[in-house]
């Protein structure tokens, strides 16, 4: 169970504290509420990342992530966002996933020589093929994301979202 903090009181530990509470504490300049978040949420990055992009990449695409999710926090208006407003359980991912999406998108239109990447069309494979051979040696779990990584990325992107983060 999450608890929410009592008027007054400082963020000491942030470690019970649900991701929209920490949120808003980090908005209003909480680092603790920011390490917090990112401690949850670079599993979740790097994960996502690590399936989509060359291994050397990925740290630097969690970093780009995590500043695009600050910009969006400091902004006026950042807490506003309906996956942020609108969430009964206080879980984020959604909306952390979304920036996660776009530095994703922004890396394949820096690494693609033409610099034409559709999300409806391109897949995967397309973009990566060193990430195909790799997953041609897995096993039963890893085929299947294989056979992910052949549909068009944003039909991709929601299977995901929906089994694996259960969105």
């Amino acid at each position: 169970r999450t608890r929410r903090p009592v008027a007054g009181t400082t963020m000491q530990d942030t470690t019970n504290y649900d991701d929209i509470t920490l949120l808003k504490a980090w908005h209003t300049g909480s680092a603790q509420a920011q390490g917090t978040l990112y401690r949850r949420y670079y599993p979740i990055f790097s994960r996502y990342f690590e399936r989509r992009v060359r291994p050397q990449d990925v740290a630097e695409l969690i970093h780009m992530t995590w500043e695009a999710v600050g910009k969006a926090v400091r902004e006026p208006r950042g807490l506003h966002h309906p996956l942020i407003s609108g969430s009964p359980t206080g879980d984020l991912r959604g909306w952390f996933l979304k920036f996660a999406y776009f530095e994703a998108m922004h890396y394949y239109r820096r690494n693609r020589r033409d610099a034409g990447v559709d999300p409806k069309v391109d897949t995967l494979a397309s973009l990566m093929p060193s990430l195909s051979s790799q997953f041609a040696r897995a096993d039963r779990r890893e085929r299947l994301e294989l056979a992910l990584h052949g549909l068009p990325l944003i039909q991709h992107m929601i299977v995901e979202y929906i089994y694996r983060y259960e969105l």
